[in-house]
């Protein structure tokens, strides 16, 4: 409390909000899905069981629901690429990026700094 002390009123806002910006337009929506960027389209391989969690969720759309060994294949329009990869890391390998496959490269080196950083301090 004592740094509210000596808070006070800025003479400008620090950002103008836009008269037509509708904060519902965003719920709903991904961190990947926001932004200005172009769209990108990436396909992602699910293994069982996050391939149900993952459908569940209403995450991405569904082009091959059910294989045979209970995974799924889904589509992710992207604009924050960045967001998307953070999630799939989050899924260990149960998640794999079939295309395009600048976007499987990436997660592969995401993979491969994260895993660096985990040995660099268990040495």
């Amino acid at each position: 409390m004592d740094r509210t002390r000596e808070a006070g009123t800025l003479d400008e806002p620090p950002f103008q909000v836009r008269a037509a910006f509708d904060v519902r337009s965003y719920l709903g929506k991904a961190p990947w899905e926001l932004g200005s960027g172009p769209v990108t389209t990436v396909r992602v391989r699910f293994a069982f069981p996050e391939s149900r969690w993952v459908l569940n969720r209403r995450m991405g759309r569904p082009v091959e629901p059910v294989l045979d060994d209970g995974g799924a294949i889904l589509e992710f329009d992207t604009r924050d690429r960045a967001a998307l990869l953070r999630w799939l890391l989050s899924l260990r390998r149960q998640a794999t990026v079939l295309e395009p496959q600048d976007v499987a490269a990436e997660l592969d080196d995401l993979r491969r700094r994260v895993a660096s950083l985990y040995e660099a301090h268990s040495a």
